[in-house]
């Protein structure tokens, strides 16, 4: 008996052996396994190269639309020959465009050539008359000429008299530039003029949707009061009208054709939008195109151009 009890003791003892080992390689193969595993990999990658787009160029010019007459004193604007005054019952003859200037460069990345034009824009405009009476003040005689004068100056400008202009200017008039207070009536010299599409009119300016001048390589004007006769009348006008001073300022924004919605605009109603998607701006607009309409383009001109000159400058 002891001596088959021995015999079963070696069997046991091989099988626990031969299992432990079978357990051993198991556990080996399992943690080699992992460890190959861990080590699969790979790697790739890819690049593209984007250049910001170029400044818009903008500059006055008089009539021929070549000549610069940008900065102080250089407005073109020319009384009959031998009349160095302005008198009752004269004509004014004014000279002004806006000149976007165009350009083609290239740029060379992996062998690879690409083509680039300058910026195209959307352009507004606006016209200051400033009058004094012979003591440099602005008094009930200044105003008796400069209400003479902006009557004219308005009604010109929106004339779109100028066969070379694809569109036509529009008077925002509606819009509340300095925040007026209820009740009271804005100078329309605040507001801007705009240049929109000539195919359809609208009772509200802001409707109006942006002519894009420019983005190619030659340069392209857009008369504004070019060629415009202005005549003094001379009813209401006397003796206590002479010697007052006019001064004629015209200013031209040029700002970038392209109009993104940011995340100010999230939840708001879309504004010259007709896709017939969402009623309101949601994330995934961020970053996409507006309509280029004159109630859009509002805040960004403000702001692009406060930065530069500062808020009282512009307005």
């Amino acid at each position: 008996m002891k001596k088959k009890g021995k015999k079963i003791s070696k069997s046991k003892k091989k099988f626990f052996i031969i299992l432990a080992c079978y357990v051993a390689v198991f556990i080996i193969t399992c943690v080699t396994t992992v460890a190959t595993l861990a080590w699969f990999n790979g790697s790739t990658w890819s690049n593209e190269v984007l250049y910001m787009g170029g400044p818009v160029y903008l500059y006055f010019s008089d009539s021929s639309g070549v000549k610069e007459t940008s900065k102080a004193g250089q407005l073109t604007l020319t009384t009959p020959p031998d009349w160095d005054y302005l008198y009752p019952g004269m004509n004014l003859h004014l000279g002004a465009r806006a000149v976007v200037q165009g350009a083609k460069f290239e740029r060379v990345d992996n062998n690879e050539t690409t083509t680039y034009y300058m910026t195209g824009a959307i352009l507004r405009a606006r016209i200051m008359v400033t009058v004094r009476d012979p003591e440099g003040n602005f008094s009930q005689v200044a105003q008796d000429v400069y209400n003479n004068i902006w009557a004219q100056v308005k009604y010109r400008a929106l004339q779109n008299a100028d066969p070379r202009n694809q569109g036509k200017w529009v008077l925002d008039s509606d819009y509340n530039y300095k925040n007026y207070g209820e009740g009271e009536t804005p100078n329309e010299e605040d507001h801007f003029f705009y240049y929109v599409k000539d195919d359809v009119d609208f009772a509200d300016a802001g409707k109006y949707e942006l002519m894009v001048v420019g983005g190619t390589e030659q340069n392209e004007s857009v008369g504004f009061l070019d060629d415009a006769v202005l005549t003094l009348s001379g009813q209401g006008l006397t003796n206590i009208h002479a010697d007052c001073e006019i001064t004629f300022t015209i200013i031209f924004h040029g700002f970038q054709a392209f109009l993104p919605y940011t995340e100010a605009d999230l939840g708001t109603p879309y504004l010259g939008d007709t896709t017939g998607r969402s009623p309101v701006v949601v994330y995934s607009d961020i970053g996409t195109e507006k309509p280029l309409t004159v109630e859009n383009s509002r805040r960004y001109f403000r702001e692009g151009f406060a930065t530069i000159y500062g808020e009282d400058d512009i307005f």
